[in-house]
């Protein structure tokens, strides 16, 4: 099939299927829907951090602010499953990818949240910039200039303490920002967030 790889790439958009992929030690079942899957070979520094993260930190809880497909959500999953995991998800074809990919492989104690964290319950409006579940998508208008935007959709954005009541918060919780989630460093709740939080990368 690699001498075809156009042809190949266009069967991937049209089948479903399930592979089989080895992360950490562990066995992984990876969905493959219209074409869409998460990556499990990159960011192999991430699985480093996230084994020394359960190991330093008392927290035993993971916010993922941006969980796109799962990249973070397998690694911790296969280097530390008793975590408990809330992702945050406002790409609605990324939510349902990750629900697949939960479901899949039986992931304990995870919660995916199809909403953006923010100063305030609002809508806004994320672009993107290649397929529907495009990692480099942002709510900051115009972010990637030098790109051309593929799509615009809204989608629902909660404040940050209807957030830390709704879930069953124990103690402590760990937190991984991604890069294009804008200006929460001058969010007036960070103190909650840091408050609630021993390790925030």
């Amino acid at each position: 099939m690699k001498i075809f790889p156009e042809t190949t790439n266009s069967l991937k958009k049209l089948l479903n299927f399930i592979v089989t992929r080895n992360l950490n030690g562990e066995k992984l079942k990876i969905p493959c829907i219209h074409g869409i899957k998460v990556g499990v070979g990159n960011e192999k520094w991430m699985s480093e951090v996230l084994e020394k993260l359960t190991k330093i930190t008392k927290g035993n809880v993971f916010w993922d602010v941006g969980a796109n497909l799962g990249q973070s959500l397998v690694k911790l999953k296969t280097v530390d499953d008793p975590w408990a995991y809330v992702g945050f998800e406002p790409n609605p074809t990324c939510v349902f990818y990750l629900h697949d990919l939960v479901n899949k492989n039986l992931f304990s104690d995870t919660t995916i949240l199809p909403v953006g964290l923010h100063i305030e319950d609002t809508l806004l409006q994320l672009e993107t910039y290649g397929d529907d579940a495009d990692p480099l998508g942002s709510i900051v208008c115009n972010f990637r200039e030098s790109l051309t935007i593929h799509e615009k959709n809204g989608f629902p954005c909660s404040h940050i303490p209807h957030c830390l009541s709704l879930l069953s918060l124990k103690k402590l919780i760990s937190l991984k920002l991604m890069q294009k989630v804008p200006n929460l460093m001058f969010c007036p709740h960070w103190n909650l967030l840091f408050k609630w939080t021993d390790l925030t990368f």
